[in-house]
């Protein structure tokens, strides 16, 4: 009977979250539910393998989708450029100091003194879930550096044979670049599970806007909504996985300090998706925060070491 019931459970996860949206997943829950109802191991495996046939077919679609992707050269529209403005205002309010942008206190969550990693957490006014802040300076690193082996997904998350040093993010891809200079993208960035497996692996599709000087870079991000903003063209990605949302207020600051070292500030306040309890993913998202950052700066001073 348990058997029946966690087979059961997952074959209504396929179809409330899997990647196939089209009429076929009433096909496999219909083919589940009857395998349910006759208690036969043989009627069970039947329907898993209905199931396979259908997410089969969905990732050849998704593989040739991602195949198909190609780098525009026009420029960012107005309209993307006015959701971008508008949650990099609310980015620099959250990366004041003691507020966020809602005027709720930054409070120290966690702290690594041996990393020089500090995690902050906030309300985020509307939402169950937090807002975070991570700050951290990186010693005797430029610009430049910081920028090829942090932003570079290859490097970060690894080509081929060769594995990246990011123990958050899996895979990462520019779908698009809406200038040269790679002022405006598009990203696709796709989690490792976090908080033990708690928590599935997710998906973000991006919208960022980097803004560049001597002595700064601040990174814009925020998750575009597909159906308000389908002018972008943002591509499919992956309905194997659920998709999370950054809200406006998203990115990342770097600013050059005095001697030559690199301070790091990054914002998030972002909606994994889901149905696990709001207590489970702070929990999970402060331990996440943490660990990624710890393997950042030993990247990092592992590269300083070695060049």
């Amino acid at each position: 009977m348990l058997l029946v019931v966690v087979f059961l459970v997952f074959s209504f996860d396929l179809w409330l979250h899997g990647p196939v949206q089209s009429p076929l997943r009433h096909v496999g829950l219909f083919v589940s539910l009857l395998s349910g109802l006759t208690n036969r191991f043989e009627a069970m495996v039947l329907a898993e393998f209905v199931w396979l046939i259908i997410l089969f077919g969905r990732k050849a679609e998704v593989e040739l989708q991602q195949v198909s992707d190609v780098v525009a050269t026009e420029g960012l529209d107005s309209r993307g450029k006015k959701l971008l403005e508008d949650a990099y205002k609310v980015l620099l309010g959250n990366l004041n100091e003691k507020t966020n942008a809602d005027m709720k206190p930054w409070k120290l969550h966690a702290e690594n003194s041996d990393y020089g990693i500090k995690v902050y957490s906030s309300e985020f006014v509307a939402q169950s879930i937090k807002r975070w802040k991570v700050e951290v300076v990186v010693k005797s690193i430029d610009i430049d550096t910081f920028l090829d082996q942090v932003f570079n997904f290859d490097i970060r998350c690894g080509q081929g044979d060769t594995k990246g040093w990011d123990v958050a993010i899996k895979q990462g891809r520019i779908a698009h670049s809406f200038d040269v200079n790679d002022e405006y993208t598009i990203s696709v960035m796709n989690t490792h599970p976090a908080g033990g497996g708690a928590i599935s692996s997710r998906e973000f599709i991006d919208l960022r806007w980097r803004q560049r000087t001597p002595s700064n870079v601040l990174v814009t991000i925020v998750s575009p909504d597909p159906k308000i903003h389908s002018y972008l063209k943002l591509p499919q990605g992956d309905k194997s996985l659920v998709r999370a949302t950054n809200y406006p207020g998203a990115g990342i600051r770097l600013t050059v300090l005095p001697g030559g070292d690199l301070k790091y500030e990054s914002i998030s306040n972002a909606s994994i998706g889901g149905w696990l309890p709001t207590s489970v993913i702070n929990s999970a998202t402060a331990g996440a925060m943490m660990e990624s950052h710890v393997a950042m700066v030993t990247h990092l001073r592992k590269y300083n070491k070695n060049k």
